[in-house]
């Protein structure tokens, strides 16, 4: 027996969700915000993660093509050129990700 072993206790069966609340897995992915439970993915997820991957080349393209340019400046502007430039892909993101759950692009009233 290792030593202290004596004070832990081992937990046993497969773990269990809070005792206040009885709900399943499925039943708390299916209590989203936007109030809708799909078990099956829709069109639109494949469409949307093909969108997501396509606009992530394309934006890397873009700051690839850029980087001759600033390439010539002082470190001091190109850290923070490619943090804003390695964050503002996700922008575009977002309203698609909203689109693939619900099928709407703006957000729910």
């Amino acid at each position: 027996m290792l030593p202290g072993a004596t004070a832990m206790r081992l937990r046993r069966g497969p773990p269990r969700l809070p005792s206040a609340s009885n709900q399943t897995i499925a039943d708390m992915a299916c209590s989203s915000a936007y109030g809708r439970c799909r078990m099956e993915p829709s069109y639109r997820t494949l469409v949307g993660i093909g969108l997501i991957l396509l606009l992530i080349v394309a934006w890397a393209a873009l700051v690839a093509s850029l980087a001759r340019i600033v390439g010539g400046w002082p470190v001091i502007l190109q850290a923070p050129y490619y943090l804003v430039m390695g964050l503002a892909w996700i922008v575009p993101v977002k309203p698609l990700v909203r689109w693939m759950q619900t099928g709407s692009f703006r957000a729910p009233r």
